[in-house]
């Protein structure tokens, strides 16, 4: 139960955008742990790139601009 729970909160989780600040870190977390303590790297780290996806293009694309300014300035 207790993998059960955090795999199964993010998958129902990113279909309701207002829960995405909330479970998504949960989900990346519980993926970064598996990748450190399982030999499951390929996947844990398919996963983690995979909430990507599930968040809106201009969030990420603000969030890129203000961890790297001249990277943002780049791509537009």
């Amino acid at each position: 139960m207790a993998v059960v729970a955090p795999e199964l909160a993010p998958a129902l989780g990113v279909w309701r955008a207002r829960w995405h600040r909330r479970l998504l870190p949960l989900g990346v977390a519980f993926h970064a742990a598996l990748y450190v303590l399982l030999p499951v790297h390929t996947f844990s780290a398919t996963m983690v790139l995979l909430y990507l996806a599930a968040i809106d293009p201009d969030a990420v694309a603000r969030a890129v601009a203000g961890l790297a300014p001249r990277a943002g300035a780049d791509a537009a």
